[in-house]
């Protein structure tokens, strides 16, 4: 008697972001002990039960089913592709709202990814900032503030930016 050929077929995301878990699948299921695997280990890895992968780096990964014979079905085996890519990064710029001319304040970001972090603002002839963050009102108006992100790690590109308005400084009247 000739088993009956299995036609397997992975049934997996195509692609998921760094760190995440998703749960490959075969179809038909013949009854058959599943093994799975992924390559490179590095990139993603799988429960070689359970068929949960887990993102393990930004990459393609390749998941793998061996499926045994059962009963009156073959053996069977097939393979899907998952593009890992990074985690979307949502940055907030943290600078006061307003400020008057000749002050200093120092701008951030959050969440910190590790990324480097460059700033820029406009116009500059209101305010300038230095390479750490730090605001000077150069005169009276209204600065916008600029910060990009790098990508690292699992983490994507992000940027974001905040407004200031420069007031005038006061003017102190003594009677």
């Amino acid at each position: 008697i000739t088993p009956i050929p299995l036609t397997v077929s992975v049934n997996a995301v195509e692609s998921m972001i760094a760190e995440a878990t998703t749960t490959a699948a075969i179809s038909p299921d013949n009854g058959g002990k599943v093994t799975w695997s992924a390559s490179p280990e590095e990139t993603c890895t799988i429960d070689p039960v359970t068929g949960v992968v887990t993102a393990v780096k930004v990459g393609n990964c390749a998941v793998t089913a061996i499926v045994d014979a059962f009963g009156n079905y073959a053996a069977g085996s097939d393979s899907a592709t998952i593009t890992i890519t990074p985690i979307p990064l949502t940055v907030t710029v943290n600078a006061v709202e307003s400020m008057i001319a000749e002050a200093t304040t120092t701008a951030t970001v959050s969440p910190s990814s590790g990324g480097k972090v460059t700033w820029t603002v406009g116009p500059e002839d209101t305010c300038t900032i230095s390479s750490r963050g730090v605001v000077t009102a150069v005169k009276v108006g209204t600065c916008t503030v600029f910060a990009e992100v790098a990508a690292s790690g699992y983490y994507a590109v992000g940027s974001d930016s905040a407004t200031i308005t420069i007031n005038p400084i006061p003017v102190k009247v003594t009677v």
